[in-house]
């Protein structure tokens, strides 16, 4: 055999390349051997997380109070949903915990804005709570029912609320819930759930809204048998468990554990403490299963039958269904062609309100140049115009004309329609409107207050929102030189509540006729007989619904009507 040196060479070459690749697949195993990482600790967390809970001096201090079944106290014992929750997590990361008991819900909240604790055992996510807290997934949903007395066994929905008195935890997400969306409830805070139930049994309310374990623990402990749930109430607690923010690697590691946690049991712990019951299948519901069963199969040979019957009639059902397809869309093109029209006639209507505006905007300014016009003739005439009087001339008339100027520029785009959509600022674009408006205000002795203005950023339509919103301020200015009220006054306010954008308009015009209240934005619908259009205030709604992917409510409160645009 020949001995080729060059093919000797390539093999080497060969050997040393495999060599070289194998080495670099175990120098991550060997670089991982010599690293300081325990091998024996928490596998879910990384190397930073692991060292952050050992190099703790302290234990991460948990803030928790009496809330049935979440937290129990036996006189220095805690048990509860969330106590044995935390165990496990203990269990998880290797590490314990601190448990601060406090007497009431508002002292854990202070605890946590003071940092005195580091995590609240259970908490309800909301904007204000995300200032001071992080939060991790949900852990615990609760649903709300309307709750009465079995004199009152009737089921009801919350629109059926109104004008009954309710009683509901002071300063729950679900007071401010209710005082936002169904301003008609008459509410009746009360301390705990306890003292609603006290409230319910004595007549002093006719319902209350809380959660049914919650409940059923004061119904235990104070033996009441007469109480029945009249309905569900459209809003549940997402509870979740809340850290300190200015320490997000709480959060972090907290949340990594819920994931591993196993998911039966999180299920057995829900069921031990009542947030969750078991289904077991007897003997007598697999004999109505097999009856249902039967009576299924029955009806599925009948239906085989007239299934033939059926396909004789597709073909004119198809005809049928086309014409009527064709029908549709021919009305929804009308629709939208007398939704444009009342748009322009809406626009048409403003812009007559703008001109009038302008007309008020620019009568001081064309008074004063008119002052300063004549006086400078009278010294030109005499002679007696010197180079100062003469610059002095220059700088007022070029400041009159400049606020002219500006006057302009404010309207020039108001009624530019928008193509897409832009993020603006809220407060910006009101102020603007208020400089527009205040003298119309100020000529009608119309005191225009703003009360809050919060600098918030939205995704929209800002000429559309200011057309929508000075629909309403002329409603208003309109209702208070018809009825002639002394000191007229508009309060506006702009603001977030509960995750979303209020901007409030009130007057103190006597308020809106109850019997009409829920028609004022109907189309051609107006409380001004034939001075009105009725175009203005449905043309508000539209815009809000459908193009700022909002709502607007009235109600009357106090001595005057209230409007509200709430967006998210």
């Amino acid at each position: 055999m020949y001995n080729i040196p060059y093919l000797h060479k390539e093999k080497q070459i060969l050997h040393k390349f495999i060599t070289l690749f194998f080495l670099i697949l175990l120098s991550p195993v060997f670089l991982y051997s010599l690293s300081d990482t325990p091998q024996d600790q928490v596998k879910f967390l990384n190397t930073k997380e692991v060292l952050w809970l050992e190099k703790r001096e302290k234990p991460l201090r948990i803030g928790i109070t009496q809330i049935p079944n979440q937290i129990l106290k036996h006189d220095n014992n805690y048990s509860g949903y969330s106590i044995d929750l935390f165990k496990k997590l203990e269990i998880l990361l290797d590490t314990k915990f601190k448990y601060i008991y406090f007497n009431t819900w508002d002292e854990v909240l202070e605890a946590g804005k003071n940092r005195d604790i580091d995590i609240i055992f259970f908490a309800q996510k909301t904007e204000k709570r995300l200032n001071y807290y992080n939060f991790t997934d949900t852990v615990l949903l609760q649903h709300n029912k309307i709750i009465t007395t079995s004199k009152n066994n009737v089921s009801i929905n919350v629109t059926q609320l109104n004008e009954k008195k309710v009683a509901v935890v002071s300063g729950s997400a679900i007071a401010s819930y209710i005082k936002l969306n169904f301003p008609y409830i008459k509410l009746v805070e009360s301390d705990n759930e306890a003292d609603s139930l006290h409230k319910l049994l004595s007549g002093e309310v006719e319902y209350i809204i809380a959660e049914p374990v919650r409940v059923s623990f004061y119904i235990k402990e104070k033996n009441i048998d007469d109480l029945y749930i009249a309905g569900n109430f459209p809003y549940d607690y997402k509870l979740r468990i809340a850290t300190r923010n200015d320490i997000p690697i709480i959060n972090i590691i907290l949340n990594k554990a819920l994931e591993v946690m196993n998911p039966s049991e999180k299920k057995a712990l829900a069921l031990k403490w009542g947030y969750e019951k078991e289904v077991l299948v007897d003997s007598q519901l697999l004999f109505k299963i097999a009856v249902v069963g039967f009576i299924l199969l029955f009806f599925l040979t009948y239906m085989t039958i007239l299934n033939k019957k059926l396909r004789k009639t597709q073909n004119q059902l198809r005809k049928v269904n086309e014409t009527l397809e064709q029908r549709v869309q021919e009305e929804v093109a009308k629709n939208r062609e007398k939704e444009l029209i009342m748009l322009q006639q809406s626009r048409f209507v403003q812009m007559g309100q703008v001109i009038h505006m302008i007309t008020h905007q620019w009568r001081q300014p064309l008074n004063t140049l008119s002052l300063i016009t004549q006086v400078m003739f009278l010294k030109c005439k005499k002679n007696e115009l010197t180079e100062d009087e003469l610059e002095n001339f220059k700088v007022k008339t070029t400041q009159q004309i400049h606020q002219m100027s500006q006057t302009i520029d404010d309207f020039r785009d108001f009624f530019k329609q928008q193509k897409e959509k832009t993020i603006f600022s809220l407060n910006d674009t009101i102020q603007s409107l208020l400089r527009i408006v205040q003298p119309i205000f100020e000529t009608s002795s119309i005191e225009l207050v703003v009360l809050k203005m919060e600098n918030i950023k939205v995704e929209g339509y800002p000429n559309e929102l200011t057309q929508a919103i000075l629909n309403i301020l002329y409603n208003a200015k309109d209702a208070l030189l018809e009825r002639d009220v002394k000191n007229k006054k508009v309060e506006l306010s702009l603001y977030r509540e509960n995750n979303h954008i209020i901007i409030s308009i009130k007057d103190n015009a006597g308020g809106i006729d109850e019997a009409v209240i829920d028609n004022i934005f109907d189309a051609s619908f107006s409380t001004k007989g034939k001075k009105g259009t009725g175009i203005g205030l449905h043309m508000t709604k539209i815009i809000i619904e459908q193009h700022m992917h909002g709502r607007v409510i009235a109600y009357n409160e106090d001595d005057g009507a209230v409007f509200k645009i709430i967006l998210t």
